[in-house]
């Protein structure tokens, strides 16, 4: 016999809905991460972005399992974006941190394999009770394949006038 919440005792509705919403969430979060294409983290704010959390797939995106990250074991996120791109990743997010915003921004990492990717980033500041900023929080996916068609199309406009590689544009847009 299924048991029946009183309707007129919020509280016993709020302990009811409470112990619902803490069965959920223990399997809640681990099953997002697990389904997330790409990985989301938590990192320190301090000058190596040092990992204190990393969903698993980071292995998947960069070719380091979390436990090489996380907590700058092996080496530290900073160490894998492109050397070129690391000061506009650094001004992005110091800007972003300053206003109290969210950053968004896309840049280069390398891979383990040594295989360059394209990500887009995006995420916000986590400050303590001084208000100031202590973590990041954000999530990473891969967007090279887009990047790489971007660039196809930009080169097989080269030889047409704007207008036509426009109306390419389009079709392209519609076909997929």
């Amino acid at each position: 016999m299924e048991k029946t919440q009183d309707a007129t005792n919020p509280e016993s509705e709020l302990k009811h809905l409470s112990s619902e919403v803490q069965g959920i969430s223990g399997a809640l979060i681990p099953n997002l991460m697990h389904n997330l294409p790409g990985m989301a983290y938590r990192c320190k704010n301090d000058a190596q972005w040092s990992m204190v959390f990393l969903s698993e797939g980071s292995l998947e995106l960069t070719g380091y399992a979390a436990s090489d990250l996380v907590g700058n074991h092996l080496l530290c996120y900073d160490d894998i974006i492109v050397e070129e791109d690391r000061d506009f990743v650094r001004r992005a997010i110091d800007t972003a941190v300053e206003n109290r915003t969210q950053f968004q921004m896309e840049y280069r990492i390398r891979a383990k394999s040594g295989t360059i990717k394209w990500v887009w980033e995006k995420g916000n500041a986590v400050y303590d009770k001084h208000n100031t900023p202590v973590y990041l929080d954000g999530f990473i996916i891969d967007v090279s394949a887009r990047r790489k068609a971007e660039d196809d199309l930009k080169k097989s406009c080269a030889g047409y006038d704007r207008a036509e590689c426009h109306q390419g544009s389009l079709l392209l847009a519609i076909g997929s």
